[in-house]
């Protein structure tokens, strides 16, 4: 059980990278963060964007710590 967990912490933690590594690279090729080729975006995209970062943040938070957490009590 110990080494599914520490697996599944290892492949959180890749795929949070690719995630990552993957945005940045599409927003360069797209022309940068807020470019001045972009529309500016409207309030409820602003506010949606804003649930979505929530909710990713606290995913990219909670996931490895119950994976810790896991691990921590099954050892």
């Amino acid at each position: 059980m110990d080494t599914i967990i520490l697996i599944l912490f290892g492949l959180t933690i890749a795929a949070a990278l690719v995630v990552t590594l993957v945005t940045v690279l599409r927003s360069r090729r797209s022309g940068g963060w807020g470019g001045s080729d972009q529309a500016e975006r409207t309030p409820q995209q602003k506010e949606r964007d804003s649930r979505t970062m929530m909710i990713w943040g606290c995913l990219a938070l909670a996931v490895p710590a119950v994976l810790v957490l896991a691990y921590t009590l099954t050892r």
